[in-house]
């Protein structure tokens, strides 16, 4: 890209990689200062006025529990010319120990969550700009933001949850996935349960629905079923990572508890 310099006005051509995204900034050829130019916005968001490329998933989403390592996702790029590319991505250099990034092939890139997480280095229900993505051959650059959900129960009161992330595999797109989540009453009275998807999740790539009643009377001892129907859209165009969060609000003896449970699962064509 063809920069020119705010102190001595000499035209420089800059190679461009995530890290000068990054800074917002660029270094002259002959003076060596550094002037500002607007790659990002203050919210780490692309400033590029113009889009050739996109990519999927729209939101690289990991779910994380103890004791479980979270699947790798499989960010694929639509390019206007495959072999042109010159497309490079990073994450931001305050969460490069937190993600590995293999590239496998010139369009895709598998990226791994390093586990463990320690305590407190992301927020719960952490979501925000995360990977640099930049491509010389078509003068564009922007961010992929991430979202890591850790589940912090999976018990409340006297519900126990058989499993508080269930991970679906692979399966493929157009072809309806009909299953249910297992509970007990673990506690000596009845629980009242209320049961939504969390709309957060919600994808026009997918469609996801609570087959049975969003109400139900749990006695104790007694267990429960909560069959849900997933159905990938037939037209997507590549493969992509699906999240889907299920609360369970249980009510019991005037307390009200809430459990969520996520659904992951892979989406090939």
């Amino acid at each position: 890209m063809i920069f020119y310099c705010e102190d001595c006005g000499q035209r420089s051509t800059i190679h461009l990689t995530p890290s000068l995204v990054e800074s917002n900034s660029f270094p002259c050829n002959f003076c060596q200062s550094r002037s500002h130019f607007n790659f990002l916005t203050p919210e780490k968001k692309t400033a590029c006025t113009s889009m050739p490329i996109s990519w999927q998933p729209e939101i690289i989403q990991f779910t994380t529990s103890k004791g479980k390592t979270a699947a790798p996702v499989q960010l694929t790029f639509s390019l206007p010319d495959a072999e042109k590319s010159q497309l490079t991505i990073k994450p931001f250099k305050q969460y490069e120990h937190l993600v590995t990034i293999n590239q496998t092939a010139r369009d895709s890139f598998t990226i791994s969550l390093n586990e463990p997480l320690k305590k407190g280095e992301l927020p719960a229900d952490f979501s925000a700009p995360f990977l640099i993505f930049c491509d010389e051959a078509f003068d564009c650059w922007g961010t992929i933001p991430l979202s890591v959900k850790q589940p912090a129960v999976a018990q409340s009161g006297g519900l126990k949850v058989k499993e508080s992330i269930i991970n679906l595999g692979t399966i493929k797109a157009g072809i309806q996935l009909n299953k249910h989540i297992s509970l007990k009453n673990r506690g000596s009275s009845p629980l009242r349960l209320q049961i939504s998807p969390h709309v957060d999740d919600y994808s026009l790539a997918a469609w996801f629905i609570i087959n049975g009643p969003l109400m139900q009377l749990v006695e104790p001892g007694q267990s429960a079923k909560i069959p849900f129907t997933l159905w990938p859209a037939r037209d997507v165009t590549i493969p992509w990572h699906y999240s889907q969060a299920i609360n369970i609000t249980s009510r019991q003896a005037g307390n009200q508890r809430l459990l969520r449970v996520i659904i992951d699962v892979d989406i090939e064509l």
